[in-house]
C-alpha cells in the first residue's frame, strides 16, 4: 500500500513534494519495521536529501529525517553485532 501510495504522489505532486518525502518516510518505517534495514536506509536517505533541499539543515522535519536514518544505521549495526555474536557461540 505505501508503494502504491507513493506512486500516486510523485503523479500528482512530483517526488520533491512534502506530501512525497512524508510518504516515503512511512514506507522506510514499514520497511525498517519488517526487517528489509537496506531499503529503509535508502528510503531515509532519499527522504533526508529532499528535506535539505526544500527546508534547510535546521528545520525541525530534516532533523527528525536525521534521526530516522541515525536509527536504521544502528539498526544494522546491531544486526552485524549479533551476527558476530551468533557466529563466535
Amino acid at each position: 500500500m505505501c508503494r502504491r501510495a507513493l506512486s500516486k504522489y510523485e503523479q500528482l505532486v512530483g517526488s520533491d513534494h512534502i506530501f512525497t518525502t512524508k510518504c516515503i518516510g512511512n514506507l522506510a518505517l514499514t520497511l525498517h519495521y519488517r526487517g528489509q534495514l537496506a531499503e529503509s536506509e535508502i528510503m531515509s536517505r532519499r527522504v533526508l536529501v529532499a528535506r535539505e533541499e526544500a527546508l534547510g539543515d535546521h528545520h525541525v522535519d530534516t532533523l527528525q529525517s536525521i534521526s530516522n536514518l541515525a536509527v536504521c544505521f544502528e539498526s544494522r549495526e546491531g544486526t552485524k553485532r549479533q551476527r558476530v555474536w551468533t557466529d563466535e557461540h
